[in-house]
């Protein structure tokens, strides 16, 4: 069973992976760094969640581990996200 004190660790989890996402030198303004503050957090969210609902006696080290793993996770994504948008020529440029 998930209590508060575990959804809390998550959210600490995925702060401190948008933390350590921000040293990633791709958008460094402030659009950028709060986005990466933001889903660090909600990437883990969803993978303590997801993890909860799979495996539902699982330990809570587990949910914790998949949450950390599901924070860089989103923040790959969104790091993907970012490159592919950079890299796409505009419609103006057509």
């Amino acid at each position: 069973m998930t209590d508060i004190s575990e959804v809390l660790a998550w959210l600490a989890i995925g702060s401190a992976a948008g933390m350590a996402g921000n040293l990633w030198h791709d958008r460094t303004d402030a659009a950028g760094v709060v986005a990466k503050l933001l889903m660090g957090p909600a990437g883990a969210v969803i993978g303590g969640v997801l993890a909860a609902m799979l495996f539902p006696f699982g330990s809570a080290r587990m949910r914790l581990f998949d949450a950390g793993l599901f924070a860089f996770v989103a923040l790959a994504l969104l790091h993907f996200v970012w490159t592919i948008a950079r890299t796409r020529p505009s419609r103006a440029a057509r």
